[in-house]
């Protein structure tokens, strides 16, 4: 009946309008999803990013603390590490400055971007005097960010605005510490805020600085402690001769022991080890030593000469400075004593000839 079919329509509408709504509920619930699982994936490829990126700097801090700590040239491993800085960081220009006087800085370093031209390279020294703050600032603040270096001195002024980064320019300084001494200055020119690895820059930079500090203070211990070595070795070699003039070598060992005692005093040694070239001039042989290790002893009593070594005694030449023992090729092995980095030797000479 048309009762009947009516009835049966409104029905079939009202299933069909169900599954309707049903229809776009799902549909919004899968878009929600769609959407969730796109923020979740660029989340990730973000964090993944990020920790790329970490990695390249963890790798390359790592790089240039390693030729800091194996450099033997301080200056070329300071150049170098400007260099680094540079690329990492995408600074135009990084310079270090040494203090020397209260308030006066001394060039040291600079590296530039290509395309750009040193512009610190012959300035010796400038004063601060003017902006006595800095320092404090400096001190209190860990790093300055100084958009407006127009208290600068005019010299300083005249330089960055050759190299485009005049008394607006932006400038990032960072104090150097040697110990708890402030020694100097890194500079870079550059960098801006707006950078979204401007956080992570400046952290890096702080690390940099930190190993910069620690290379001047090795450099200068190294300096100090081979000066004061080499002095004391002097007056051992001046020693010796006196005693050898004076009663021959049979009292030798006991005549040495106050002046072995006395150079490490003296020249912070940890250990000290006198030899005596044998009648054929073959051997060194042992006759004083100071808190060599008792392991060592039996290897120290007598050292064969390796040709090589032989020719070296030979020269009137400086003290032999080892600031790597383990990698030396000069020494006879068993002076090249485990545990123990550096090493320095001194001649021993009487009336011109080598005899120890």
């Amino acid at each position: 009946s048309a009762l009947q079919r009516w009835e049966a329509e409104d029905a079939l509408q009202a299933a069909h309008d169900r599954l309707e709504w049903r229809v776009r509920e799902r549909t919004g619930e899968l878009n929600e999803m769609v959407h969730l699982l796109r923020a979740e994936v660029a989340e990730r490829e973000q964090a993944e990013a990020e920790t790329q990126q970490r990695l390249v700097v963890e790798q390359r801090l790592a790089t240039i603390s390693t030729h800091l700590m194996q450099a033997t040239d301080y200056d070329s491993s300071v150049t170098q590490t400007l260099a680094e800085i540079g690329e990492l960081t995408d600074a135009r220009r990084v310079f270090v400055f040494h203090f020397q006087e209260t308030a006066t800085m001394g060039f040291t370093h600079e590296w530039c971007s290509a395309g750009m031209s040193l512009i610190f390279e012959d300035l010796e020294t400038f004063s601060f005097e003017e902006s006595s703050g800095f320092i404090k600032a400096l001190r209190d603040t860990g790093g300055l960010y100084v958009e407006d270096v127009s208290g600068f001195s005019e010299e300083i002024q005249a330089r960055l605005a050759q190299s485009g980064q005049a008394a607006q320019g932006v400038q990032y300084l960072l104090p150097l510490y040697g110990g708890n001494e402030l020694i100097g200055v890194l500079g870079c020119q550059g960098l801006e805020k707006g950078d979204p690895k401007f956080e992570q820059n400046l952290q890096a930079l702080e690390v940099i600085a930190g190993m910069l500090g620690n290379a001047w203070q090795r450099e200068r211990v190294l300096l100090t402690l081979e000066e004061r070595v080499a002095a004391r070795t002097v007056e051992l070699s001046a020693f010796f001769d006196l005693a050898t003039l004076a009663s021959g070598t049979r009292d030798l060992p006991e005549m040495l022991e106050p002046a072995v005692a006395r150079i490490m005093e003296l020249g912070y040694c940890d250990a000290i080890c006198v030899h005596l070239l044998s009648e054929d001039r073959n051997a060194l042989q042992l006759v004083a030593q100071r808190d060599v290790p008792d392991w060592a002893h039996r290897g120290l009593q007598e050292i064969r000469v390796p040709d090589a070594f032989t020719h070296r005694l030979n020269q009137p030449s400086d003290p032999l400075m080892t600031a790597d023992l383990s990698a030396s090729s000069t020494l006879p092995a068993p002076l090249r004593l485990a545990g123990f980095n550096t090493y320095l030797g001194t001649h021993l000479r009487f009336r011109a000839q080598p005899q120890g």
